[in-house]
């Protein structure tokens, strides 16, 4: 396995703990936080989504504005695709790119940046909904 193939597994994995965590979360769930200073797990969708755009701009050179994504569509449907939109984008960039900080984009802002945010949801959403698996990120 050479890196870019290992930077593959590790994005896909990545990706799909993201939209495992979120997956069968009730619509009236997606508001709520643990803490006032933490993210709701629709906030973490947007934050997400600016991230991989982030990581295109990075990897292309430039610097990205923080807070500067807004989504065009509020629908919960919408912003979720749009997350998995962009993050398939950055992903196909990262594995076509020869930039030497390649890895360096792909750790900080997926890889890394996904698990700390599964974390955050997975307790979330242990805590809102007592039947849920944690272990379902694994499959």
């Amino acid at each position: 396995m050479d890196t870019k193939d290992l930077l593959k597994y590790q994005m896909e994995t990545s990706a799909n703990q993201v939209d495992k965590v979120l997956e069968g979360l009730s619509v009236d769930k997606y508001d709520g936080k643990l803490r006032d200073d933490c993210m709701s797990p629709r906030e973490t969708i947007v934050h997400l989504t600016e991230c991989y755009i982030a990581a295109k701009t990075d990897l292309d050179g430039g610097k990205h504005e923080w807070g500067s994504y807004v989504p065009e569509d509020k629908d919960l449907g919408a912003m979720k695709a749009k997350m998995q939109e962009e993050r398939s984008s950055v992903i196909e960039a990262i594995l076509a790119s020869d930039s030497e900080k390649v890895g360096e984009v792909a750790t900080q802002y997926l890889l890394l940046h996904d698990a700390y945010h599964v974390g955050q949801l997975a307790t979330y959403r242990m805590g809102v909904d007592t039947d849920w698996d944690a272990y379902s990120i694994y499959s």
